[in-house]
């Protein structure tokens, strides 16, 4: 009887150990709303091939921001060399082609993949270029979801969650290498190490 007592003393002095081991890192994060919204310029166009961005703006915890990204094009709808739907526009998926940079101004960084389906992030960011009715000339919208990665620091130094981003354009002539604006809106939640 000594025996099993011994034995469930120490079972259950474990069992306490690691509810309050739990307990403590459930505590150790906290899970807050994230808004953001800005704008910014593709500085040599939008491109099928992919293209950088650099952007400003506001948001939940990052407060007035700045920052820079890569966009990588997965796939392009349709049939090639004719990459046009019915209505003339041009769908297909992308993603981040490097970490998303918010540089917020007191020196924290947030670092985000985005679009990054095939590695269990979402599913993969969605673009379309939307004709005008003038030839050559587009607006294109993005939509993908963004999640913070390795590169954060300051408060946002190991921070999970994430948020769906929705970009638009301004109208742009398809291979021009002139600046491209857009600007874009997002929320959803990030968790925070305490």
């Amino acid at each position: 009887m000594t025996r099993n007592f011994r034995f469930t003393s120490v079972l259950l002095t474990a069992l306490v150990a690691v509810v309050s081991l739990t307990a403590q890192t459930a505590q150790a994060q906290v899970t807050k709303p994230f808004k953001i919204n800005g704008r910014g310029i593709a500085p040599d166009g939008f491109s099928l091939n992919g293209f950088s961005h650099v952007f400003e703006g506001n948001a939940t915890y990052l407060g007035r921001h700045c920052g820079n990204g890569q966009v990588k094009i997965n796939t392009i709808d349709g049939n090639n060399p004719f990459p046009f739907n019915p209505d003339g526009s041009i769908t297909g998926t992308f993603e981040s082609a490097r970490p998303c940079y918010f540089y917020a101004a007191n020196g924290d960084i947030l670092a985000c993949e985005y679009g990054k389906g095939t590695s269990g992030l979402g599913s993969p960011g969605r673009y379309t270029l939307a004709p005008t009715g003038q030839p050559g000339v587009y607006v294109a919208t993005f939509v993908a979801k963004f999640v913070p990665t390795v590169g954060s620091t300051g408060r946002f130094a190991g921070a999970t969650g994430g948020w769906v981003m929705y970009a638009k354009s301004t109208p742009f002539v398809l291979g021009s290498t002139d600046d491209a604006p857009y600007s874009w809106h997002g929320e959803g939640n990030l968790t925070f190490k305490k």
